[in-house]
Order: structure tokens, then C-alpha cells, then sequence
């Protein structure tokens, strides 16, 4: 283990902040590049760096404290935190601009995970979403003549060119964007036995609707896929990930949730730690029983062959879509590795 963080107090200013302590010698031009980086970042989704220390020849850097902890936290959360649409939204914007700001540095991070996505605590369930963990970041390698950089970052939230060995740029850090989105909408672990993969390592789009509430968001759903795109020339940048989400986060704000309207009253009442279940136009959205939570009320077939005919609409009819599953997933040749993370 390179890394250990403590939970440090400023004698002087009684200010806490994070100690991240180097705790090998072969790691310190790493910790090098992460403290040179930091201190050149300034933006309220970046994790703030507060400084560096130097004991017995070791670097160490010294972070604001995040004492809502990592996302993965929020999102795991056991029993459940209430985690209600507009917050999810709220929190994927907070990661799409600290992104947006790291890539326009020239800068891709390599290692975006839930785990390395903290949270700023202002109040009961009102959170804001940085960035941190820079030390597998790198400069973006130029279309034409950049090199192939090694593959590195967690394994269940690399894209498919990184894991595969092939060159990657910036657009390998949307589809690992993309299943930060996927566990946020499903409340699940990025674990390929829990999120559904392709065997190309791939997002399985029609095993994961199956994972979807009643009460997601069309347009956020469909973002998330389109940021899990198999081709990385065909996902969005984050510039444009910014501007949709905030279409989202205004049409949330415009609609009538829950206790505002007479007509929703009832089904607010039923509502489970994922927020409403009376998102305007997804009356039809109905996901099966069997991935139902436990005590959830019961619907006819009825309502799950609507459910079924919302999901084909959502996934291949929207504006601007990808297109039918063998654009987005080419299969698999015979020398492509099994959907098993690989060892790097």
C-alpha cells in the first residue's frame, strides 16, 4: 500500500484537513506529480489542496476534508439514504464540471471511480461533489502522434480501449463517468457480477434498464448511455454533458414532484429512499417485480408490457441517439477476453 490518509487539526488555525502520507520511497515521483498538479487546480469540484509536508525525506500533501465522505458511501449506503432524482442529477453536474475544468488543462484523470468522488456536507441530504485523487493523472496524448499511455485505473470503471491495451485519450474517462452515472440511477456497485457488462466490457444497456426505478429520469438515463458508448469518438465531451444536465436539473426544478401536486399525493406517500415515483410522463415506467425492493406494491402485466414498450422507446427512439445495438456493441471477436476484470 503506497497511500495512508489521516485525518489531521491545524494546531494554530484548528482547521481539519486530510493527510495523505506517502508510505514508500518508489511512490514519490508520483506523489510529486499529484502535489505539483493540485496546486494548479483551483475549482469548487476539485478537491482543494491545502499544502505539503516533508518528514524523513518523504512528501506528503495535505487536502480540505470531505466529511461527507466518498460517493460510493452515499450511494451504498446501508439502510439506504435518501437519494431522491434532483440530488443524483445535482451530484453527476459536480463531477461533470470539476471534469470539464480538469480537461480543458489539457489533463484527463484516469481513475475517476465513486471512491475518488467526495462530498462536500452542507446539510441534511444537501451534498456537492469534488473530484480528487490526481495521481494517475495525465496529459492528454495528441489524436495524431501521441503514444500509447499504459493502462492504469481501477478496473471496473475503465473503458474498453483501456482495458483492451489500445490507445485512449480524455473520452476514457466519459465511460468511466458513465458508470459512475449507472450506479448513481441504479444504487449498485460497479462490480461487472452486479452492473451489467458486454463481453467486449461494454455497458449492457438492456440488462441494466432491468436495474432502473420507475422514478429515473428519461433524459438522464439516456445521457448515461451515450456516455458508455463502446466507440470513444461517439461519446459526448463534457462541455456538452454540462449543458445537458443542466437541461435536466431545469426540467426537474419545473416539475410538479410529489407533495406539490393533489393528484400524486397518494403515490408520494409510497415513495422509497430513491425519491418520487411521480416524474411527469413516467406513469408508464414500470420496472419488473422481481428487481422490485422488498414491500414495494405490486402492478399487473399490464403495467410491465408498458414498462417494456417505454424502455425500447427511451433507448433506441430519442433524438440524437447512438442507434440499434450492433452500432454501439461490434461483437466480439474470438480473441476478445471474457467479461472477467482482467489483471493488469
Amino acid at each position: 500500500m503506497f497511500i495512508c490518509l489521516l485525518q489531521v487539526t491545524n494546531k494554530t488555525s484548528g482547521k481539519v484537513m486530510v493527510l495523505k502520507m506517502n508510505q514508500q520511497r518508489a511512490n514519490r515521483p508520483n506523489m510529486l506529480r499529484e502535489v505539483q498538479l493540485m496546486n494548479k487546480l483551483k475549482h469548487p469540484n476539485i478537491l482543494g489542496f491545502m499544502g505539503v509536508c516533508v518528514h524523513e525525506g518523504q512528501l506528503h500533501a495535505l487536502t480540505e476534508y470531505m466529511e461527507g465522505g466518498s460517493l460510493e458511501q452515499l450511494i451504498l449506503s446501508r439502510p439506504p439514504e435518501p437519494l431522491p432524482q434532483p440530488l443524483r442529477v445535482s451530484l453527476a453536474a459536480d463531477v461533470a464540471e470539476g471534469m470539464m475544468y480538469l480537461h480543458s488543462l489539457g489533463v484527463f484523470h484516469r481513475d475517476l471511480t465513486t471512491k475518488n468522488v467526495l462530498l462536500r456536507k452542507y446539510g441534511e441530504g444537501d451534498y456537492m461533489a469534488v473530484v480528487a485523487d490526481f495521481g494517475l493523472a495525465a496529459k492528454i496524448p495528441h489524436p495524431v502522434n501521441g503514444y500509447r499511455l499504459p493502462s492504469v485505473g481501477s478496473p471496473w470503471w475503465m473503458s474498453p480501449e483501456c482495458l483492451r491495451g489500445r490507445w485512449y485519450d480524455h473520452r476514457s474517462d466519459i465511460f468511466s463517468y458513465g458508470i459512475i452515472l449507472c450506479q448513481l440511477i441504479a444504487r449498485v456497485d460497479a462490480d461487472p457480477d452486479v452492473l451489467p457488462r458486454t463481453d467486449n466490457f461494454g455497458l449492457n444497456y438492456m440488462a441494466f434498464v432491468e436495474l432502473c426505478d420507475e422514478d429515473t429520469v428519461p433524459d438522464f438515463l439516456r445521457l448515461t448511455f451515450n456516455c458508455c458508448i463502446y466507440e470513444p469518438k461517439a461519446r459526448p465531451l463534457f462541455p456538452e454533458i454540462v449543458s445537458k444536465l443542466a437541461e435536466v436539473k431545469e426540467s426537474l426544478d419545473d416539475a410538479t414532484w410529489g407533495s406539490h401536486s393533489t393528484n400524486n399525493h397518494h403515490e408520494s406517500e409510497d415513495a422509497d429512499s430513491s425519491g418520487p415515483r411521480s416524474c411527469p410522463g413516467l406513469y408508464a415506467w414500470r420496472r419488473p417485480q422481481r428487481f422490485r425492493s422488498e414491500g414495494s406494491p405490486r402492478h399487473n402485466d399490464h403495467d410491465q408490457l408498458q414498462h417494456r414498450r417505454s424502455l425500447s422507446e427511451l433507448e433506441w427512439g430519442g433524438a440524437g441517439w447512438p442507434g440499434p445495438a450492433e452500432a454501439v456493441f461490434p461483437k466480439a471477436s474470438a480473441d476478445v477476453p471474457s467479461r472477467k476484470t482482467p489483471v493488469l
